[in-house]
């Protein structure tokens, strides 16, 4: 299942901002496009430009979308299992007084390179080594019946 979804326009030339939704085997894709701005993983600046009035969001669906966006997008290309996922592995930083970029993940850097490296580093739960392969999150039923009514 494919559908373009469209979640309100810019302010400015009223032309659309829309969401690419891709539904097929239990994966999930979503992609924003802001013309004239960005497009792929643009939630946080679609959400900006909304909170600053230059898109105007028209789809009262928006929040829910947001939320399904940011939790389920390629739902099938965790790098870690469950217990790593509870456990915010993708969240965690090699220094944390410097803000979050790429090079400054734990999760992509190895404890050899590093302390608190954590690619490749065994689960303490279930062994699963972080980043060796990519797991898939089943989707909810309710996520799916949502992304099938949009």
């Amino acid at each position: 299942m494919k559908k373009t979804i469209t979640i309100g326009y810019i302010v400015e030339d009223k032309k659309p901002v829309t969401l690419d939704v891709k539904l097929k085997d239990g994966n999930l894709s979503i992609c924003g496009n802001i013309p004239r701005h960005s497009s792929g993983q643009c939630q946080d600046e679609i959400d900006t430009m909304a909170k600053n009035g230059e898109i105007k969001i028209t789809n009262s669906l928006w929040l829910i979308l947001f939320g399904v966006w940011k939790e389920w997008h390629l739902n099938d290309m965790q790098a870690g299992c469950e217990h790593q996922r509870a456990e915010k592995w993708e969240e965690k930083r090699l220094d944390d007084s410097l803000p979050w970029t790429q090079p400054n993940s734990a999760m992509w850097t190895y404890k050899k390179d590093h302390p608190k490296g954590l690619l490749c580093e065994p689960c303490p739960v279930c062994g699963y080594k972080y980043g060796s392969a990519w797991l898939k999150k089943e989707l909810p039923q309710d996520v799916v019946d949502f992304i099938e009514k949009l």
